[in-house]
This record gives structure tokens, C-alpha cells and sequence, in this order.
């Protein structure tokens, strides 16, 4: 994540995770996100599931906040530049789903949340266990 101005993090009170003490009131969360960025780690996810055969499945929650909705549509937007790795998108809450049933979730995902980006390569399931 970028730095946030001084000026702003002091006007809304954005605390980092080490300065929170628990003994808030409220505390604030920015996100930022840049599209060079998102647009990077997305081409570097479908080049990933392109040389291992793959599919990509974007995880957002795109339902509820604008910035994964930016999110989403960068990934169908570079998901055209790879037009033979499938693209699926799922909100967070049906992905959260999919750890109950590993056997079904062979994929290459990238994750995000407010203030990270996570990816994970799914390796192709063992006797229907997760490997």
C-alpha cells in the first residue's frame, strides 16, 4: 500500500495496524489502489495460469466497495489480453465457499483486500484431497 499524506491520515485519524492500541473509539481503513499496479499483478497471475494450464478466478467484493469493482474490471480487461486462460469471478463470501470443498478449486486466484493483494497457485487435487 502507498503512503497516505500526512494531511489526510491526520484529518480521518488512519491509524497503521501498529499504531492501533484497541483502546479506539473508531478507527478508519484507506485503501489504495493503483491501476498500474493492479494491472501488473494481473498479468503476472494470468501469465502464471497460462504456462501451468490453468484458470484464474479474481476474488473480490465488488458487490459492496468501488475499489473492487475497479479491481474486477481490470481483470476482465487484461483477462481479453489472455484470451485462452478462463476467467471466473467470485465475491469473497461464495470463494470462502470453496475452502470447504478443495477438490473443486484447481485455479490460479488473486485475492484482494484493503490493504494487500494475495495470489495462490491451487494444485490439482490428490485422490480428491487437498494437496
Amino acid at each position: 500500500m502507498h503512503h497516505l499524506p500526512e494531511t489526510i491520515v491526520k484529518e480521518f485519524g488512519f491509524k497503521q495496524k501498529r499504531d492501533i492500541t484497541g483502546d479506539e473509539d473508531e478507527i478508519a481503513e484507506p485503501a489504495y489502489y493503483s491501476r498500474e499496479m493492479v494491472e501488473k499483478y494481473f498479468r503476472a497471475v494470468f501469465a502464471h495460469a497460462r504456462k501451468h494450464g490453468l484458470p484464474v478466478t479474481s476474488i473480490d467484493k465488488a458487490n459492496m466497495m468501488s475499489r473492487y469493482d475497479f479491481w474486477r474490471k481490470i481483470a476482465t480487461r487484461i483477462g481479453r489480453e489472455f484470451p485462452d486462460v478462463p476467467l471466473t469471478h467470485l465475491l469473497v463470501d461464495s470463494a470462502n465457499a470453496l475452502l470447504f470443498t478443495p477438490a473443486n478449486c484447481t485455479a490460479t486466484s488473486l485475492a484482494a483486500t484493503s490493504t494487500e493483494t494475495f495470489s495462490r497457485t491451487a494444485p490439482p487435487p490428490r485422490s480428491g484431497a487437498w494437496a
